[in-house]
């Protein structure tokens, strides 16, 4: 939830000595003591884990929002994750009042409700079944745009609410919008008969349609239905190692503020909006990279440059040429992941696809969650040397951009073998001219050539 993002720092960092009651009162520093003795990793393993609460909630509700759908219906399902998510992001609000597990506990029920997102994307699949695949790809991307709205939108409200200095005031603004979401749903999301479900005759009682691969087949045919999850394996493989490198906002976010001093937690709700542009960019670049490279090239691309962009942010030492290089960096590493729901539908049968596009948002989230920690212990080196507590630093400094750098690397190796599913597309003949066309009427109507020797 972007309208958090600006926010989150001041509940977890110590109040100022100039904080005035009304601040304190309404959340500033509320969980300062609580993530300062968190057991893991302190203050940054609290923002960290506060973050997954909310990740790791999403990741189960997308995961099961096929099996949900199929279930209960598509529209009865968009009622529980946007009424429902109304009702958990008030009662998160008021946690803030309790304690920072309470809190976190209450993220991760709002998690729970956030699974909409597959089940909008499936909409659109079955809507555009018969358009071609660049259509499909255009369709599939639409929702990115209210996710660009959203963050451009949602920092500068944060940045309003920091300014009010009620903090649990996004949450409730949140809340509302999810009521207002299921109004929408109410009022303007059909009951369209898709692949995966078949209607009954109720407008939202559904009941799964036959799945082709329950039915009897020789070993042949069994092998060839599997093997397109040999390519999903490949696929999350490059899509993990995205998410392992992904740490240049959790190093600003830590690290940036310690060497750049309190200039860096200034500029973050900025540098965030400037995110939502980049994305624009990113949306425009992957389809247009798309047509002349393919899936798996766009990723190459993508992710080559995002380990270089990596290397050179460890030798920053502004906080304006570090956000700028972070800025193309991100523009690259957005590429792909612009073309992730493309790439999952074009890789698994179509009876499976509504399921796939829960698993793959699943997968996402649990990456987006977890994938971090994995170098969290190099960004606790650089953290440890600047506070002091660590007396062998040689090689630490700028280290955890450099594995970041790696584990991009790795990510465009896996896009390379995907090659082999996506190939780069041939470059296609250009069209007949008009002379042409009537120089081949002629023959075919007399058999004369001269003209089709020009």
């Amino acid at each position: 939830m972007t309208l958090m993002i600006p926010v989150t720092p001041y509940l977890y960092l110590p109040a100022p000595p100039n904080a005035t009651k009304f601040q304190v009162d309404n959340g500033r520093g509320v969980f300062a003591h609580e993530a300062d003795n968190f057991p893991i990793n302190g203050l940054t393993g609290s923002l960290q884990f506060g973050q997954i609460a909310t990740i790791m909630g999403t990741g189960i509700a997308q995961g099961l929002s096929g099996i949900v759908s199929a279930g209960i219906g598509r529209k009865n399902a968009l009622y529980i994750y946007t009424f429902g998510g109304a009702a958990a992001f008030v009662v998160a609000g008021l946690s803030m009042d309790w304690n920072m597990y309470a809190y976190w506990a209450m993220r991760l029920v709002t998690g729970l409700f956030a699974g909409s997102a597959p089940i909008v994307k499936t909409y659109i699949v079955d809507l555009w079944a018969d358009a071609t695949p660049q259509v499909k790809m255009k369709k599939m991307m639409a929702p990115m745009g209210s996710m660009i709205v959203a963050s451009l939108v949602g920092p500068i409200i944060g940045m309003a609410v920091v300014a009010t200095n009620v903090l649990s005031l996004p949450l409730y603004i949140a809340g509302a919008l999810e009521f207002f979401a299921g109004i929408m749903v109410f009022m303007y999301i059909p009951n369209i008969k898709s692949s995966a479900v078949q209607s009954d005759g109720n407008a939202n009682a559904v009941v799964p349609a036959k799945d082709e691969s329950s039915t009897p087949a020789d070993d042949s045919k069994k092998g060839e239905d599997t093997v397109y999850l040999k390519w999903v394996a490949l696929f999350w493989g490059a899509r993990l190692f995205d998410r392992i490198g992904g740490g240049q906002f959790q190093w600003f976010q830590t690290q940036g503020v310690r060497e750049f001093g309190q200039v860096a937690l200034t500029m973050l709700p900025p540098v965030i909006v400037c995110m939502s542009f980049v994305a624009v960019l990113a949306v425009s670049g992957s389809m247009s990279l798309n047509k002349k490279l393919g899936l798996a090239g766009v990723g190459i691309v993508g992710q080559t440059i995002a380990a270089i962009m990596f290397v050179v942010l460890s030798y920053m030492t502004s906080v304006w040429a570090y956000s700028a290089v972070m800025l193309i960096l991100q523009c690259f590493s957005f590429l792909a992941s612009m073309l992730i729901d493309p790439s999952i539908i074009a890789l698994v049968p179509p009876s499976k696809k509504a399921l796939w596009i829960g698993y793959q948002g699943a997968f996402a989230q649990i990456t987006q969650a977890f994938g971090p920690l994995i170098l969290q212990k190099f960004l606790n080196m650089e953290l440890d040397c600047s506070r002091g507590t660590k007396t062998n630093c040689a090689g630490v400094d700028g280290l955890y951009l450099k594995v970041n750098a790696i584990a991009c690397a790795i990510s465009a190796v896996c896009y390379m073998a995907l090659l082999f599913r996506f190939p780069v597309p041939k470059k296609q003949a250009d069209p007949p001219t008009e002379e042409e066309v009537a120089a081949m009427l002629k023959f075919e109507a007399t058999g004369d050539i001269e003209d089709l020797s020009m």
